[in-house]
This record gives C-alpha cells, sequence and structure tokens, in this order.
C-alpha cells in the first residue's frame, strides 16, 4: 500500500514538474517594493557565510523574486520591471525593464524535464515489496 501510494505521489509530482517545463511562463510589469536580506552561516569544519537577496514586488502576482546580489543592488525601490515567472511554481526566471536584464535563468527548463523524466522513471520502476509470503513480485 506504501510502494503505491509513493508510487502515485512520484508519478503525480514528475508530470507536475514536466508540466512546468512545457508550459508557457506568465510575464507580468511589478513594481519593486522593497529589497530583503538573509544571512546563513555554516560553522562547520569550514566556516562560511551565505546572503540570499530577495526583493518584494508589487502590482502583479508575482510577491517576491529571489535575485542574485547585481540585480539587486541595481534595481531600486519603485522601479518598473517585468518579470517572467515558471506557470505552476510562481518562481522567477527572468528580471527586466526594456532592453536591460537584471537576472534570468536559462537551466530552468531543463532541469524541470530532467527531474520530471526521473521522477516519472522511478515511479514506474519503484519496487513492489511483498508483505507475505503468498504474495508474488
Amino acid at each position: 500500500m506504501i510502494a503505491t501510494l509513493a508510487r502515485i505521489i512520484f508519478f503525480g509530482v514528475g508530470v507536475a514538474v514536466l508540466l512546468e517545463a512545457w508550459l508557457p511562463e506568465t510575464v507580468e510589469t511589478s513594481r519593486v517594493t522593497q529589497h530583503q536580506t538573509s544571512t546563513s552561516r555554516n560553522i562547520g569544519k569550514i566556516s562560511s557565510e551565505q546572503t540570499s537577496y530577495t526583493l518584494a514586488l508589487g502590482g502583479g502576482q508575482i510577491d517576491y523574486c529571489g535575485v542574485n546580489e547585481a540585480a539587486y543592488t541595481r534595481l531600486k525601490d519603485g522601479d518598473i520591471v517585468e518579470v517572467r515567472a515558471s506557470p505552476l511554481l510562481r518562481s522567477c526566471v527572468h528580471i527586466s525593464r526594456g532592453s536591460e536584464v537584471f537576472m534570468t535563468s536559462n537551466t530552468t527548463g531543463i532541469n524541470a524535464i530532467i527531474g520530471g523524466i526521473l521522477l516519472i522513471a522511478l515511479a514506474l520502476i519503484w519496487p513492489k515489496f511483498q508483505h507475505s509470503e503468498d504474495e508474488t513480485v
């Protein structure tokens, strides 16, 4: 029963990920309303610090976009930008103003296709577990 449920979940998520890659991106015009940063520290054998940059947006369906440091510093509060987002997960894949591109993700589609195919393959080849000696695989 659990194996069947896992197979159904993997298959469903795989199909959703493939749809994410093949459906057209949503495009909207938004205003940058706020800049946010968060810093995480990893203290272990090698100490490291990582900063995440986020732009809060208004005027569209996308509320936040994670961006790189260059886009974070070049865009100011109040700037009007064009935002392209994935259709299902609504993650930002492109931010521009006119011909000036601030952020773009070229690998999102390829990663989604590979991930979706792997999840569907896992669902199809998931081993059927024996619950008793009478059942066969």
